[in-house]
């Protein structure tokens, strides 16, 4: 039975895979991060001090919302990674500039959908409903 034979693979096929490697870290390595400092927080001392602030309460909350989306959208990433679909925009499903990833490793879509689908609430500044 002959053997298959391969084409060579495209440089810039290597170049991502050489990149998704090095983001894949940088994705862990945050999501440690972003774990230890949940942790910390939990275990603080403060919080249940009756002295802590309202305000100081709030920005903690908001702070372990904002970090648990990031987290939530690191591991997704992470995810994608290892199922083959990590840097495909999940709108139009083109491949997402190694840049884009570089700069925001868990982007799930390309600088134009992302753009798309920003505008509604662009438009609406402060208002509750989005027009469409």
């Amino acid at each position: 039975m002959p053997s298959a034979i391969l084409a060579p693979e495209r440089p810039e096929i290597s170049h991502r895979k050489e990149a998704f490697a090095a983001l894949k870290v940088t994705l862990e390595q945050r999501s440690e991060e972003l774990r230890g400092a949940a942790r910390r927080t939990l275990d603080s001392e403060d919080m249940p001090n009756p002295e802590y602030d309202r305000v100081d309460i709030r920005i903690d909350v908001a702070s372990i919302e904002r970090e648990s989306s990031e987290l939530a959208d690191i591991e997704r990433a992470i995810r994608s990674i290892a199922e083959g679909t990590y840097g495909r925009c999940v709108t139009c499903t083109k491949e997402i500039p190694v840049g884009r990833l570089e700069a925001i490793p868990h982007a799930t879509q390309c600088v134009e959908c992302q753009s798309k689908s920003e505008l509604p609430r662009r438009l609406t500044r402060g208002k509750r409903e989005w027009v469409r």
